[in-house]
C-alpha cells in the first residue's frame, strides 16, 4: 500500500495530494525508444548503484519479474505510469515510505516523482531536487545551453518538471464552472486531467491540476504558478459549496449525499464506478459538516484500497468481478465503521 496518503495534509477536504516529477535522460544512451536490452541495463544498473553509493534504502522492481496485477497496483498507486507497466526492460526504485519513487526507461531513462499529502507542492520539488541531486554524482544528463534537460517528448524539454495537484471539486462540476476554469487555465500554460493524469478522464469529481509548459521558466516558478491556481482553485470551490448550501436545493442535496453515505454503509455488493459516485458524495458530506467521526485521509486511502488490483492482492488470489465487487463493498463498510 502506498503511504503518501497517510498524512493529512493542508485544505484536505479538497486537496488530495501533490505530485512533482522530473525527466532526464543519459547524455551518451539513446532515449527508451530506441534502445536495447544492453542500454536499458545500463540505465538501470547506473542509477542503482548510485542510490547504493549514496546510502538511499530503495527497493528495486523490475516490470520482467512483476505479474500483471503487481504492476496494475503500482499503477493504482500513482507509483508507475500505464506506459512503464507494459514495457520490457523497465523498473521503478521505491522508498519505503513509497513517497519517492524512480521509474527507468518509460520514456525517458529517469523520472523523478514525489507524492505528499495535500497542498506540499514547495516540499514535493524540494524532495525531487534534493534525490536529483543525488543521482547526478558521477552521471552526464543530456543538457543543452538554450533548451535545457532533453526529453523524449518535446513537450518535457526545459525544466523536465511536471508539478501537478490532485483536487476534490465537486460544487464546481455540478454547477457547471469546471467547464470556464478548464479554459481559464489553459491559458496560463496549466492543465486539468483526471484521475490517472494526462489521458484520463475525471471520475469521482476528482481532477489534477498541472503545468503543461516546461520550457522557459524555472521549477520554482513552475511550482509557484501552480500554488497559486490551485489555491484560486480551493477558494473558488469553497464558494460554490457555500452557495449550494444556502440555495433552494440544499434538502436535495443534504438527501442525495446522505444516501450515498448510507448505501455505502451497508452494501453487500459495490461495483467500481458505484465506488467513485459514493465516494465523491461521501467527501462532499464530510467537508459539509453532515457526517462526522471520519477523516478526509480514510477516504483518500479508499481510492487505493478499492481498486481491482489492490482487493485481489488483499484477497491473496484472482478474484471474479463480482468477488471483486463483494470485497470493495466489505473494504468500504470496514473503513467507514465508526
Amino acid at each position: 500500500m502506498a503511504y503518501w496518503f497517510e498524512t493529512s495534509g493542508a485544505q484536505d477536504d479538497i486537496v488530495i495530494s501533490s505530485r512533482v516529477r522530473l525527466a532526464r535522460n543519459f547524455e551518451l544512451l539513446p532515449f527508451p525508444s530506441m534502445m536495447d536490452t544492453s542500454h536499458a541495463e545500463e540505465t538501470m544498473n547506473t542509477v542503482r548503484n548510485a542510490l547504493e553509493r549514496a546510502g538511499g534504502a530503495y527497493t528495486f522492481l523490475s516490470m520482467n519479474d512483476l505479474s500483471g496485477i503487481d504492476k496494475q497496483e503500482l499503477v493504482e498507486q500513482h507509483l508507475i505510469s500505464p506506459e512503464l507497466s507494459k514495457k520490457p526492460d523497465s523498473a521503478v526504485l521505491l522508498s519505503f515510505d513509497k513517497r519517492m519513487s524512480i521509474m527507468l526507461n518509460e520514456e525517458d531513462h529517469i523520472r523523478i516523482q514525489c507524492i505528499l499529502p495535500g497542498l506540499q507542492l514547495n516540499e514535493a520539488e524540494s524532495l525531487v531536487t534534493e534525490l536529483e541531486h543525488t543521482l547526478q554524482s558521477g552521471m552526464v544528463f543530456a543538457f543543452d545551453e538554450k533548451l535545457g534537460y532533453l526529453t523524449a517528448c518535446p513537450t518535457n524539454i526545459g525544466t523536465g518538471m511536471r508539478a501537478s495537484v490532485m483536487m476534490h471539486l465537486p460544487a464546481l462540476t455540478a454547477t457547471g464552472y469546471i467547464t470556464s476554469l478548464l479554459k481559464t487555465v489553459g491559458e496560463f500554460g496549466l492543465a486539468v486531467r483526471g484521475l490517472y493524469g494526462e489521458g484520463s478522464h475525471a471520475v469521482a469529481n476528482i481532477y489534477q491540476l498541472s503545468n503543461q509548459v516546461t520550457l522557459g521558466l524555472s521549477e520554482s516558478e513552475l511550482t509557484n504558478k501552480i500554488l497559486t491556481s490551485a489555491q484560486q482553485i480551493i477558494q473558488d470551490e469553497h464558494e460554490a459549496r457555500t452557495l449550494y448550501m444556502s440555495s433552494d436545493g440544499r434538502i436535495e442535496l443534504e438527501d442525495k449525499l446522505l444516501r450515498s453515505y448510507g448505501i455505502a454503509t451497508h452494501a453487500r455488493r459495490m461495483t467500481a464506478g458505484e465506488f467513485m459516485s459514493l465516494l465523491s458524495d461521501i467527501k462532499l458530506a464530510l467537508s459539509l459538516g453532515l457526517i462526522d467521526g471520519i477523516k478526509h485521509v480514510t477516504l483518500h486511502s479508499l481510492l487505493i484500497a478499492a481498486q481491482p488490483a489492490s482487493l485481489q492482492k488483499r484477497a491473496g488470489r484472482e478474484l471474479s468481478l463480482f468477488e471483486r465487487d463483494v470485497l470493495r463493498a466489505d473494504v468500504v463498510r470496514e473503513a467507514l465503521k465508526l
